[in-house]
């Protein structure tokens, strides 16, 4: 296990993994064990954790509990973009629970998780990180917000789930995007995502 506080110290950088948990005792649990694999934030609320999707652009991993004082994990699942590998962690015994989960695109242990089951969640997540980043490779003419919505486009989110996570109206995603195809030279989002993509 790897040791001292660097384990807890929360880092804004790419490949990170975010905890939502509101009981200290598991959020510094599952830090310690999370932080030997990658850089860690942790969170103890869904408002806490939106505002963590929100300021981040490029989240591993999310390890979310059931039931937090102001709503439930799901709740920041809709914010994620495509591909994030969820955990949902709970110690109910709400039957339906697992439906609701695997219906979202997340997986779901009961408390306490393994230590083995916990690592091995986070190493593959680890390992399907895509790079380079789109985020690297849109034009040099962008301003840096256009370039972080272009971004979160490209990458598949919708226009309402880019507006929700940046926390401004679906209106102002909208008058970006035109900006941005015209700088970029092209008529839609979806053709800049081709033309990036097509990119060596």
């Amino acid at each position: 296990m790897c040791g001292g506080r660097e384990m807890l110290r929360t880092m804004a950088e790419d490949g990170q993994v975010l905890i939502v948990e509101d009981d200290d005792r598991t959020a510094r649990s599952l830090a310690r064990l999370v932080a030997c694999e990658a850089p860690v934030r942790v969170a103890t609320t869904v408002a806490e954790g939106k505002h963590v999707v929100r300021s981040s652009n490029h989240l591993a991993a999310v390890l979310l509990d059931y039931r937090l004082p102001d709503g439930t994990g799901l709740e920041i699942i809709d914010l994620l973009g495509p591909g994030v590998p969820v955990l949902i962690l709970t110690g109910t015994d709400d039957p339906g629970l697992p439906n609701r989960v695997m219906a979202k695109g997340a997986q779901f242990a009961t408390k306490p998780l393994q230590r083995g089951d916990l690592l091995s969640f986070i190493r593959r997540a680890l390992a399907r990180r895509p790079v380079p980043t789109v985020d690297a490779r849109l034009p040099a003419n962008l301003t840096n917000r256009q370039r972080e919505i272009a971004s979160l486009l490209v990458s598949g989110l919708t226009r309402a789930q880019v507006a929700d996570r940046l926390g401004v109206a679906e209106s102002t995603i909208k008058s970006a995007v035109q900006v941005i195809c015209r700088k970029c030279g092209v008529d839609s989002i979806r053709e800049l995502r081709v033309g990036l993509l097509n990119r060596d």
